[in-house]
Formats: C-alpha cells, structure tokens, sequence
C-alpha cells in the first residue's frame, strides 16, 4: 500500500497520523517502530511495550492464543480513550502480531 491509498482509505487523518501509519505497515524494525508510537500515542504503547514482553514468553510457551486475546481486549479500551487512532492501531497490530508467528490455536 502507498501513501496515496493510505489517504484515500483514511481521509480523516492529519498528514502526520497518515505519516506514523506509514512507518507502521512498512517497518520492521519493531525498535524504531515503537519510539515513534511512544512519541505520538502514549497508551498504545504502553500496551504494545507490554505485549511485546509477553509475546517472546507466549512463544516460549506456545502460550500465543491466549496473550493475543488479551492484546486485542486492552487495545480496544486504549482506541476507545483515544478513538481518532483506532484505525491506525487496528491495522498495525494486526501486522505486528501476524510477523511475529505467534500460534493461532491452542
């Protein structure tokens, strides 16, 4: 996806929200990733600082079901305290967790 499509699926975004999501879908580096959210929405990534922590121990433990579950349940409190980035939030941590090969059943 390119910025263009980016804009036109989220017409409501500031250039600068359309720019964060831009080094959300294309980053892989979860480091620099992070610093970005941490800069520009503090509750998300709080919750993303502490799933992070509890997917490299879900993995170990093939624990991964149930931690995403858990991810998704406080993300959605977080986009209701700070509805305007739902979208944004949605999008990235679904990739996030997808790249991150955690199981998807028991």
């Amino acid at each position: 996806m390119n910025k263009a499509e980016l804009k036109h699926r989220h017409p409501e975004a500031t250039a600068k929200e359309l720019s964060v999501l831009w080094v959300y879908l294309n980053n892989n580096n979860i480091q620099d990733t992070r610093r970005e959210v941490k800069m520009s929405y503090p509750k998300v990534s709080a919750i993303l600082h502490k799933y992070g922590a509890i997917r490299s121990q879900a993995q170990a433990r093939q624990l991964g079901h149930n931690n995403r579950g858990k991810a998704m349940s406080e993300l959605d409190k977080a986009i209701a305290s700070e509805a305007r980035y739902g979208f944004l939030v949605h999008g990235f941590m679904d990739k996030w967790l997808k790249t991150k090969a955690l199981p998807t059943s028991a």
